[in-house]
C-alpha cells in the first residue's frame, strides 16, 4: 500500500483546480453586481435607457416596482394619535419626542383659561398643563435645544416656561403679538406686532427682546402691512415678515433697516409660511393661493415658483400652505395646506416626490434633528408620523452603491448567485 500524500502535497496537487473556481465564482459575483447595480440605478433614473440594458420595458417595470415599494413605506404613517380636538397652535420639540398644542379653552374656577399643554409623541399622553394665560394664546415658539417654550397671548404677553418641569420661568409684555420666533442661537426673542405700538407708545414692527430677563434690547420700525408669518435667517441677523398683500419684507436687525421687498402676486393673499435654507441663501413663501415661492432673496431674484401644490379647492374655499420647511439635508421642501395634505417636493427642482394626508387642515409639520422622521400637526388634534425614506439618487452620486460597497452590504445567498 502506498503512503497517504500529506496534507500539503494534497493542497498543492488542488490548488489549480481551486483558482480556476475561483476565478469562476468572482467572475459570476462581479457580473452579477454589475448587474443590480445597473438595474437599481436604471430603476430610479440615474443610468441613461439603451445604453446598458437593451430592454427599456423591464427597466420601467423595475421602476414602477421601486417606486411603489419607495411609496408604500414613504406614505404609511407609522404613528397616529390624538391630542384633543380645539388646538390650532402646535410645536415639536427637535428631536420629535414632545408636542406643545395651544388654543383649547377651560373653565377653570368659574373663568375662561388658555392653557398650553405638553404631550409625549409616541403615546398621546399629557405631559404638562401649562395655564397661567388669560387671554387665548396667539403663536408659539422653542429654543434650539427644545428645553423651553415662549407662548404670545392675544393681550401681548409672552410667557416663557420649562418644557422639562412645566414651570414658567417668566414673563415679558409688548402689545399685540402677531409672530414670534426665537433666534437660531437661543439668546433673542423676536416679536412682530400686529400694530406696531408698545405700551409706551413707541412704534415698531419688530421687537428683539432678551429671552433670560425679558428685556427690550431693540426696536425696528415700520408702519404699514400686517403681519402673517415672520421667520428667522440661520445667522440671527435678518428676519423675514410675511404680509397680507403677499409680498415678503427684509429686515437687517443690525442696522434696524428694511433691505429688501419681495413683491407679491398681485392677488389678495396673505403670505401664510416662511422659512430660509440652512445656509441662508434661499427663502421659501407660501401663500393663501397655494402657491409656493424660491426666491434668492439677497438679490430679490424669484428662483422658481411651485404651484404643484395647487389643489381643487372645496366649495371655492383657499388651500392655503400654512406648514412649510426645508429639511436640514436640504433635499426636500415639505409643505402642508388647509385640504390636509402635505407634498414633499425637491428643493431644487420643485419636483412633487410624494404626497401625505393629515385628514384635516396642517398648521405644522417637522423633520426630527436625526433626519429619520416626519412629523405633522393638523386641526382637531390629529398627529402623525412618517418615516423617511432613502436618498436613493444621492447614494449612488456618492458612490455608496459601487460594486466593492454592495459587496459588503449584500446577504451571503444573494453573494452567491
Amino acid at each position: 500500500m502506498s503512503p497517504r500524500p500529506s496534507f500539503p502535497s494534497a493542497l498543492l496537487v488542488c490548488l489549480p483546480a481551486l483558482l480556476v473556481l475561483a476565478t469562476v465564482v468572482w467572475s459570476q459575483e462581479q457580473q452579477v453586481l454589475h448587474h443590480f447595480q445597473i438595474r437599481l440605478s436604471a430603476a430610479i433614473g440615474n443610468i441613461e435607457y439603451g445604453s446598458r440594458i437593451s430592454n427599456p420595458s423591464l427597466v420601467d417595470r423595475g421602476r414602477e416596482k421601486i417606486a411603489d415599494l419607495l411609496t408604500e413605506t414613504a406614505t404609511a404613517p407609522v404613528r397616529n394619535i390624538r391630542v384633543g380636538d380645539q388646538a390650532w397652535k402646535y410645536l415639536f420639540t427637535p428631536d420629535g419626542r414632545y408636542l406643545a398644542s395651544a388654543g383649547r379653552e377651560f373653565i377653570r374656577e368659574g373663568a375662561n383659561s388658555h392653557p398650553v399643554e405638553i404631550w409625549e409623541t409616541e403615546t398621546g399622553v399629557r405631559r404638562h398643563l401649562l395655564d397661567g394665560a388669560g387671554s387665548p394664546i396667539r403663536c408659539l415658539a422653542l429654543t434650539p435645544d427644545g428645553k423651553e417654550l415662549i407662548a404670545g397671548d392675544f393681550a401681548g404677553v409672552a410667557n416663557v416656561w420649562s418644557m422639562e418641569t412645566g414651570k414658567r420661568l417668566r414673563s415679558f409684555a409688548c402689545d399685540r403679538i402677531s409672530e414670534m420666533a426665537v433666534s437660531p442661537d437661543g439668546n433673542r426673542v423676536i416679536v412682530a406686532s400686529v400694530n406696531g405700538v408698545l405700551s409706551d407708545g413707541k412704534k415698531g414692527s419688530i421687537l428683539v427682546f432678551d429671552r433670560r430677563t425679558g428685556t427690550l434690547l431693540q426696536t425696528v420700525p415700520e408702519e404699514g402691512d400686517s403681519v402673517s408669518s415672520l421667520a428667522v435667517a440661520p445667522d440671527g441677523m435678518r428676519v423675514a415678515l410675511g404680509t397680507h398683500d403677499d409680498a415678503v419684507k427684509i429686515y437687517d436687525l443690525g442696522t434696524a433697516r428694511m433691505i429688501r421687498k419681495l413683491p407679491g402676486s398681485g392677488k389678495h393673499y396673505y403670505t401664510t409660511a416662511l422659512c430660509f435654507s440652512p445656509d441662508g441663501q434661499r427663502l421659501f413663501s407660501g401663500n393663501q393661493g397655494n402657491t409656493i415661492r424660491i426666491w434668492d432673496w439677497r438679490s430679490g431674484r424669484l428662483l422658481r415658483t411651485v404651484d404643484g401644490m395647487a389643489e381643487v379647492a372645496r366649495e371655492g374655499v383657499a388651500n392655503g400652505i400654512h406648514a412649510l420647511i426645508l429639511s436640514l439635508d436640504r433635499r426636500e421642501l415639505i409643505a402642508g395646506n388647509d385640504k390636509g395634505s402635505i407634498r414633499v417636493c425637491h428643493a431644487d427642482t420643485g419636483q412633487l416626490l410624494r404626497t401625505l394626508q393629515a385628514d384635516a387642515s396642517v398648521v405644522r409639520v417637522m423633520v426630527t434633528s436625526d433626519g429619520k422622521r416626519l412629523w405633522a400637526a393638523a386641526m382637531e388634534g390629529r398627529i402623525r408620523s412618517w418615516l423617511r425614506p432613502p436618498a436613493f439618487p444621492e447614494s449612488l452620486a456618492s458612490g455608496a452603491l459601487a460594486p466593492a460597497v454592495l459587496r459588503q452590504r449584500l446577504p451571503f445567498f444573494l453573494r452567491a448567485l
